[in-house]
């Protein structure tokens, strides 16, 4: 029996040998950055802006109260129930978060593996699978948001979960793994609200279902096997909310985004204020509005209808603020990072930064003088310093991925095809999905999709005249 568990360990270690040392790395890393951020600064320091909330409704949810912030008086709406359920399952069986908290690092950790395991389904050169891979292993936001009381790292290895069974439906079977894809897309629609993204998977589903020239009957199969067991799965939430609200509305997250953190935004560009005084002028002209708090619209789904309209309204009014917003989203959401935070927050390595508004919302704000000025003076701060050389690493990056998915549309087999239309199709929606988080936009907004950045960056870089000239002359 000993023989034949060794035996089976060797062969199991021979046969994923890559696969357990990427996870092994990824594993590692995660574990010294927690060990590292708890030795600086105690438990506390693994609660972010929106812990506290789902840890009062696990807390909720455990006590029988279901699914509320007041002692089941009300139903919560802001957020969606997936990472408090998780936590809550977590507290019921341990009586402890904490093996919640490993359990999300192990699974941020498989995410590296998932995307070795794409890239062989693609059948990209094991070079450009590792790498890929590694990257995903030490990208710093992977890290950092698997070691926090966030939902991030679940829906992330959800999010890549549905992305690798979408792989697989080119290679070894339509209807299992579209099942699987959609299922894993209906769960992370429970953890952060992402239903519109059922559409651009089954947009790329139907894209390589014509291009291998299926027939009309097995493309329409396909279409509603997917959309059925996705609207099957977030049905009951819809329910939900309609019985206590009569609206079909999975949340009131969005509405509060538009409202508030775009509204804070168009402000400050409008006006030559800063965010943090906008915030405070929109959280105040609700209540003079509506006479009620805004935290309401987290328990009143009709109040938050109320607020999307207002929102939308005001963005309308202010146009051109709005499309300056628009633009520097997007370049935010390609350029912006937390490493300089991760240091100072996490680590203490560095000193917290000085300024009131950043250079480039001064920029937008008209103000070009006080914006270069600033630059200068504290552009030779550390801080500034790997900020400003985070966002050159994140812009290279970035164009990378651009080039990978172009050159793979352009010149890969029918797969290859498929998955740069769908990974293409994920990146302009989280860039537009970016506009909602307004000047609160950071790196975390784009954790999902990291992964797919990261392998195809490498596939773009691989592909790159420059790049293949530098190897070759060396």
């Amino acid at each position: 029996m000993i023989f034949l568990m060794a035996s089976f360990s060797q062969d199991f270690f021979q046969k994923y040998k890559i696969e357990i040392i990427i996870f092994g790395i990824a594993l590692s890393v995660r574990l010294i950055a927690l060990f590292l951020a708890l030795y600086n600064h105690g438990e506390g320091i693994l609660y972010l802006s929106d812990s506290g909330g789902f840890i009062d409704m696990a807390r909720s949810i455990v006590s029988g109260m279901g699914f509320s912030r007041d002692g089941g008086l009300t139903p919560h709406v802001l957020f969606v129930p997936g990472y408090p359920f998780f936590l809550a399952v977590s507290m019921f069986l341990f009586g402890s978060f904490w093996p919640a908290l490993i359990a999300q690092i192990f699974l941020s950790s498989l995410v590296s593996v998932i995307i070795l395991r794409i890239g062989r389904i693609l059948e990209f050169s094991p070079k450009i699978n590792l790498a890929g891979a590694l990257l995903s292993a030490l990208e710093p936001h992977l890290v950092i948001f698997s070691i926090v009381y966030m939902t991030e790292a679940l829906y992330g290895f959800l999010f890549m979960a549905g992305v690798l069974f979408f792989a697989r439906i080119m290679k070894s079977g339509l209807t299992a793994n579209i099942l699987l894809s959609s299922i894993s897309l209906g769960l992370a629609a429970y953890v952060k609200v992402s239903n519109y993204l059922v559409f651009l998977y089954l947009a790329a589903i139907i894209f390589y279902l014509r291009l291998i020239r299926a027939d009309t009957k097995k493309v329409f199969t396909a279409a509603v096997i997917f959309l059925s067991v996705f609207i099957a799965m977030i049905f009951p939430w819809f329910l939900r909310n309609y019985y206590h609200f009569g609206l079909w509305q999975m949340s009131s997250h969005e509405a509060y985004n538009l409202y508030v953190y775009d509204g804070a935004s168009i402000l400050s560009l409008r006006d030559g204020i800063s965010y943090e005084e906008g915030k405070k002028i929109r959280i105040d002209s609700w209540k003079e509005e509506t006479g009620t708090d805004i935290i309401v619209v987290a328990s009143n789904l009709n109040l938050a209808e109320v607020m999307q309209k207002k929102g939308v309204e005001f963005a309308v009014q202010n146009l051109g603020s709005t499309m300056k917003l628009a633009i520097l989203t997007t370049i935010s959401f390609w350029s912006s990072h937390n490493y300089s935070y991760f240091l100072t927050y996490f680590f203490t390595v560095l000193e917290k930064p000085v300024y009131i508004i950043p250079p480039t919302q001064l920029l937008f704000q008209g103000k070009i003088g006080e914006a270069f000025y600033g630059t200068l003076k504290f552009i030779a701060a550390p801080y500034y310093l790997v900020s400003l050389g985070g966002k050159i690493l994140r812009l290279i990056l970035a164009m990378s991925a651009v080039l990978g998915i172009w050159t793979l549309y352009k010149s890969g087999d029918y797969s290859q095809k498929s998955f740069a239309v769908l990974a293409g199709l994920i990146f302009v929606y989280y860039t537009v999905m970016a506009f909602g988080a307004g000047f609160g936009i950071e790196g975390r907004v784009r954790y999902p999709i990291e992964p797919l950045i990261m392998l195809a960056a490498v596939v773009g870089l691989s592909r790159s005249k420059i790049i293949r000239k530098i190897i070759t002359q060396n």
